[in-house]
């Protein structure tokens, strides 16, 4: 009953920073529940967009953007919003965005959320032969901290990703492979448990 459509290309004063709607289901019609919009130009906001499984968080990505860390090397925002709000609660912003770390890492070619999106999973096909990174929120931070190792693709081709609902088992699939890694945490004697991501 909740669905969000994009539109990368939304100019704003004269601006292409793009943006998303959301829609709510009401057993009649859809309507437009709320938006958000880029905030500077070639943001491309709604070119990449899913939605977590309760409806109460909402990722965008654009691999193509370029930041400090150099050309087309891809962001991933997130945005929160109450299961069920009414039409006047906008869509605010969850956890700092996320950036890739070299120029032409495309990170952020395809994204996954867990069933309440504090799980997500960003594919950077330009990184190395070809990388799958797994974030968890830290509540008490506000921001997205790395779950586990980075995972390498099992093919030469842009990898897609599944996550589980709890994200806890992640699906990687490229044209001539699909593997299957679940997170674990093994203690260590003397320090803090440390992710391990597993085939």
């Amino acid at each position: 009953d909740l669905a969000a459509i994009g539109s990368p290309y939304f100019f704003v004063n004269g601006v292409s920073v793009g943006m998303f709607r959301s829609y709510g289901f009401n057993t009649i019609t859809w309507r437009v529940e709320s938006l958000a919009e880029g905030e500077m130009v070639n943001d491309q906001i709604g070119k990449r967009l899913k939605l977590s499984g309760d409806g109460s968080i909402l990722v965008a990505a654009n691999d193509e953007q370029s930041t400090a860390n150099g050309f087309n090397s891809g962001m991933v925002w997130a945005w929160q919003r109450p299961r069920g709000a009414s039409l006047d609660v906008d869509w605010e912003p969850f956890a700092s965005p996320l950036v890739g770390l070299s120029s032409l890492d495309r990170f952020g070619s395809r994204i996954d959320l867990s069933e309440n999106g504090h799980v997500l999973a960003v594919t950077a096909p330009g990184y190395a032969t070809g990388v799958v990174f797994v974030y968890e929120f830290d509540s008490s931070t506000s921001s997205w901290r790395p779950l586990g190792r980075p995972i390498i693709s099992p093919g030469s081709s842009a990898p897609g990703v599944c996550l589980s609902e709890d994200g806890s088992v992640v699906v990687i699939a490229t044209r001539s492979n699909i593997q299957v890694y679940q997170y674990q945490v093994l203690p260590i004697s003397g320090g803090s448990p440390i992710g391990i991501t597993e085939g």
